[in-house]
């Protein structure tokens, strides 16, 4: 008979502390997630080009705001996501905000000169755990008006390490080489004469 109430005694303990503690997940605030953007471009005092649409493509793979590693020295085929860092946006749509604003260049469909970026990378690599590389690839395709065939295209693959090994370090380099490719096109696209006299506006012509 001790025995029976020493043992009921016990299980009435635990089921207590069980119920505190599922108590305790309930009102305990769950951790913030942080929403994260790659800031304002600076703004273009004279676009790049006279006439110019721009968009942004991107793979399934790369059209959410999940914010994406891949620890090289585990499993290097392998994207993860952290789970209290997110993009604000997809980063295609956040690409597309701030090239615009660098090369002054339209996001509404129009009859000009059209500068389609295909994402094709935009991912923090871990070669180990106390390192890593923010990575940013695209391929950028110039298309006259009035035409699908392309005038002239090039790929951009630009890399750089973080300034720590972690997702707020991720986001400075990311934030940084967006910048870079913005300047990057502004040199392409600025320096031929050919796309310059191309992408003049309509009116220009007459």
């Amino acid at each position: 008979m001790k025995n029976f109430r020493t043992c009921t005694l016990v299980c009435l303990a635990a089921a207590l502390l069980a119920g505190c503690g599922a108590l305790s997940s309930l009102t305990t605030p769950a951790p913030a997630i942080t929403f994260y953007d790659i800031g304002e471009a600076e703004v273009a005092e004279t676009p790049v080009l006279a006439s110019l649409n721009l968009s942004v493509s991107a793979p399934s793979w790369l059209r959410s705001s999940a914010m994406q590693y891949r620890l090289l020295y585990e499993t290097p085929a392998a994207r993860a996501s952290y789970v209290l860092s997110r993009w604000a946006a997809e980063p295609g749509e956040m690409i597309q905000h701030a090239l615009a604003q660098s090369l002054g260049a339209s996001i509404l469909p129009g009859q000009t000169c059209r500068l389609q970026i295909e994402l094709d990378e935009f991912v923090q690599d871990f070669p180990d755990a106390a390192h890593s590389r923010a990575l940013l690839h695209v391929r950028a395709t110039l298309y006259p008006r009035y035409t699908n065939r392309p005038l002239v295209s090039r790929a951009f693959r630009l890399d750089a390490n973080t300034a720590t090994a972690d997702a707020p370090g991720g986001v400075l380099a990311l934030r940084q080489l967006t910048g870079q490719l913005a300047q990057h096109l502004r040199g392409w696209l600025g320096a031929s004469e050919e796309i310059r006299t191309t992408c003049q506006p309509e009116a220009a012509e007459h």
